[in-house]
């Protein structure tokens, strides 16, 4: 049986995710040359998205994740979002800057006190 979050991780749909990935074009295996991957999903019923980005830990620092929200924002303009979110570890404190870069607010979350809330507004 597929739980809701296995399902959210495997199952694509293009009406509700927008994903893309940075790989290596040199590497033999393309899964295996997968450097960083960004993703939103949207929401049913507000113009806005939650968002994740993944980078290779033998990447970090060396601005994928920077091109990566670029481009993810790019998007979520483009459909018209308002705002993108994402819950962030707390100690993830590369991923907070980088948030942070883009206007990201943090807010504390109420019941797990391992993550924030960040929210980064797209209006004009």
């Amino acid at each position: 049986m597929v739980g809701p979050l296995t399902s959210l991780l495997t199952e694509f749909n293009r009406e509700v995710h927008i994903a893309v990935a940075a790989y290596d074009p040199a590497a033999v295996e393309r899964e295996k040359g997968i450097l960083g991957v960004v993703r939103v999903v949207l929401s049913p019923d507000k113009p806005e998205g939650e968002f994740a980005i993944m980078v290779r830990s033998d990447q970090a620092g060396l601005g994928l994740g920077h091109r990566l929200m670029e481009e993810m924002l790019g998007w979520a303009r483009e459909r018209g979002l308002t705002q993108v979110r994402a819950e962030i570890m707390m100690e993830n404190k590369r991923m907070l800057r980088l948030a942070r870069a883009f206007g990201g607010v943090v807010q504390p979350q109420s019941q797990d006190f391992r993550t924030v809330q960040v929210a980064i507004n797209l209006n004009p």
